[in-house]
């Protein structure tokens, strides 16, 4: 699954919402959450994956600016949430002011555009809050 998120916060992303050009295609971010089946010492089960890319290459360090960040949940126990500097979610500037999350329950692909900003921001699966949990600074 492949997930692309950015905070913002609302007010900015109406202003900028505005400012970006139609033709502009931002640099994406890739999300992924998937269950993948495994075997094991205690049998049949799944392994979570829960990875942010680009490019192809898994992503902890990016340059502040506007992404294009594709989520790809395909996961039933799992969601993506995105949190910025100080703990607040992240709205994206396209769909203007909506969270930067996917549901639970529901699988597939969304697709956000987000401007980050300088600062450490946090994706984590709401119900595994504790264990699934990583994190992305922008400089």
């Amino acid at each position: 699954m492949r997930l692309a998120v950015v905070l913002t916060p609302w007010f900015a992303a109406l202003s900028l919402a505005t400012a970006l050009p139609a033709t502009a295609t931002p640099p994406t971010l890739y999300a992924t959450l998937d269950e993948v089946p495994v075997v094991g010492e205690f049998g049949r089960g799944f392994k979570l994956v829960f990875v942010m890319t680009s490019h192809g290459k898994r992503v902890t360090r990016i340059q502040a600016g506007t992404y294009s960040l594709v989520v790809d949940d395909q996961s039933k126990v799992m969601n993506f949430h995105l949190i910025g500097p100080g703990g607040a979610d992240v709205r994206a500037v396209k769909p203007a002011g909506k969270h930067v999350m996917t549901g639970v329950e529901s699988k597939g692909k969304v697709t956000f555009v987000v401007r980050l900003t300088r600062g450490t921001y946090t994706y984590y699966s709401d119900p595994h809050a504790s264990s699934i949990r990583k994190t992305l600074r922008v400089y």
